[in-house]
């Protein structure tokens, strides 16, 4: 299955010290494109922790969504950043609409300083 830029997937996902694994959703950046090209996707976190906001979020709920649902009021945390297999996606649960994605891909451009 190819997944598409903007889609929510849930994946398990090892803690970064490795000590344990937890399923949970992920935003697919990289586009549709190279995903159909490579074995890899460019991902990054959702956390539902919505109390503990970071510069680099960006909160979404159901009514930023095309497609699916999710449970809680969420956040994208646009610099936790990984590339996984497609193997290791449990489920597609959603897609982000094209307005909600355009401010991670500004806060990404802020993050990585693109524009200069």
């Amino acid at each position: 299955m190819v997944f598409e830029q903007g889609d929510i997937l849930l994946l398990n996902i090892p803690f970064t010290d490795f000590s344990s694994k937890k399923i949970r959703p992920v935003l697919v950046l990289s586009n549709t494109k190279l995903n159909r090209k490579t074995d890899d996707l460019i991902v990054a976190a959702i956390t539902s922790n919505i109390m503990n906001k970071q510069k680099f979020s960006i909160d979404f709920t159901n009514k930023d969504l095309i497609d699916g649902h999710i449970k809680v009021p969420s956040c994208i945390l646009t610099n936790k950043i990984f590339t996984i297999s497609p193997k290791i996606v449990y489920k597609k649960i959603g897609k982000i609409s094209s307005q909600k994605f355009k401010q991670v891909k500004m806060k990404l451009n802020t993050l990585f300083n693109l524009d200069s």
